[in-house]
């Protein structure tokens, strides 16, 4: 029987960021994993714990892993393009995951990049988070 292949906050992340290209703001690539994981993605390993904060949805988990992915020199970040995974970061975080894998998280993210611009995005997940709260 074959195992069920999960992903890694960390490769989740990678696949995130390298589909996204050119994104300039940890709002939005957390708001998109928000968003991505409600249309469910039910391949990830960890729960994470969200909150909603000011300008966006956010998790603790994901700004302390960016932080260290930039610290490896996996991930890097300029005032243009923005984050970017490095080649080793590729690498390392891409390399593994199975094409059916890929393909079910492009499928979420294909969905959820159709609702309009990042800023779109962001105020859907604050609202579907509030809603989720609220509720």
């Amino acid at each position: 029987m074959k195992e069920e292949r999960r992903l890694s906050l960390a490769e989740e992340l990678g696949m995130l960021i390298d589909r996204m290209k050119e994104v300039e703001k940890e709002d939005f690539i957390q708001s998109y994993m928000f968003l991505i994981r409600k249309e469910g993605l039910e391949e990830v390993e960890e729960e994470l714990h969200w909150e909603v904060t000011s300008t966006a949805v956010a998790s603790a988990e994901i700004s302390i892993l960016i932080d260290y992915l930039l610290d490896l020199n996996l991930l890097e970040y300029s005032s243009n393009p923005g984050y970017v995974l490095t080649e080793e970061g590729r690498r390392i975080l891409l390399e593994d995951i199975p094409t059916d894998l890929r393909d079910t998280y492009s499928a979420c993210y294909e969905k959820v990049a159709a609702l309009g611009n990042n800023e779109k995005i962001t105020r859907k997940a604050r609202t579907e988070l509030l809603n989720e709260k609220l509720g």
